[in-house]
């Protein structure tokens, strides 16, 4: 078992309590896993507190690009061509990303009980219908 001491803790571990990293000799992080998670941690504190708006924005436009690799303003679009409704059954209820998980390509905006149908019947439209189906019974 190959051990590595930390860079923050000083304390010697098993190399798989740090996190790889392709840009280093030792292709691990220096510092454990824990010890990066409780930096982490407080940094996201500290800005959260200096500027809570500013990270709140931050944090989703970092999502929405790295998730669905769309900007704030292409958001903004979607939801002003929907009327800000859910694109199936046309609600003003919180709107999440739908998307194809094959392709990745966005689909629209879904309020969660409308994405967790599609979720539920894994896309398919097959089920759909035979749901419809079985409504009309």
């Amino acid at each position: 078992m190959e051990t590595k001491i930390c860079s923050k803790c000083k304390i010697e571990k098993n190399k798989i309590d740090f996190a790889k990293r392709s840009d280093r000799k030792s292709l691990l992080h220096s510092e454990c896993k824990n010890c990066n998670r409780k930096r982490s941690l407080a940094y996201q504190k500290r800005m959260k507190e200096e500027n809570p708006e500013q990270f709140k924005i931050r944090g989703k436009a970092n999502r929405l690009k790295s998730v669905y690799g769309i900007s704030p303003d292409e958001y903004k679009t979607v939801y002003k061509l929907q009327d800000g409704k859910c694109a199936i059954c046309k609600k003003n209820d919180k709107l999440v990303i739908d998307h194809d998980h094959e392709t990745k390509k966005i689909r629209g905006l879904l309020c969660n009980h409308c994405n967790l149908v599609l979720g539920h019947s894994k896309d398919t439209v097959q089920i759909l219908k035979n749901a419809i189906e079985y409504l009309n019974q």
